[in-house]
């Protein structure tokens, strides 16, 4: 039944626990999820609790899951930010190089294409860390029409 829906879904959103990390069922729909080549964003839930260091936890999902995920808690323009975008992708790269910034169209490419994958933290009890404008770059991906999309929390 999941896998069926996984053919026909254009964006998905990888809940993981700040507090218990990468578990089996997540590497399960990790793997289901590259399998059908769907556009991630994984969003670390539980960032409230005492202890949670985003650092520590990215290290942690990216030993797990793969090096192309990317902490989107930044400025686009953040030089260490565009940099690891720029190494998702040998052409992007060349051009990062040359001195070409890379734009929200680039962004989109690698998401859509899964050479990027964004990590976003927050806390969904206290309704923070969701960034509307990462979901929208997201929705976009795939051409849906933001306006049809209902999201049910968003911080504004």
């Amino acid at each position: 039944e999941m896998e069926r829906t996984l053919q026909v879904l254009d964006v998905a959103v990888l809940i993981i626990s700040a507090a218990d990390g990468v578990t089996g069922q997540v590497r399960l729909l990790w793997k289901l999820l590259d399998h059908y080549k769907v556009p991630t964003i994984v969003f670390v839930n539980k960032m409230d609790q005492p202890g949670m260091d985003k650092e520590i936890i990215l290290k942690g999902i990216k030993n797990s899951l793969g090096s192309n995920l990317i902490s989107f808690d930044r400025e686009p323009l953040d030089a260490q930010f565009q940099e690891e975008l720029a190494v998702c992708d040998e052409e992007l790269l060349s051009e990062y190089l040359e001195g070409k910034r890379i734009l929200g169209d680039d962004v989109r490419k690698l998401i859509s294409s899964r050479h990027c994958l964004p990590v976003v933290f927050g806390s969904a009890l206290k309704n923070e860390g969701v960034n509307l404008t990462c979901i929208c770059t997201l929705g976009e991906i795939r051409g849906l029409d933001i306006e049809d999309l209902e999201i049910p929390f968003i911080n504004i």
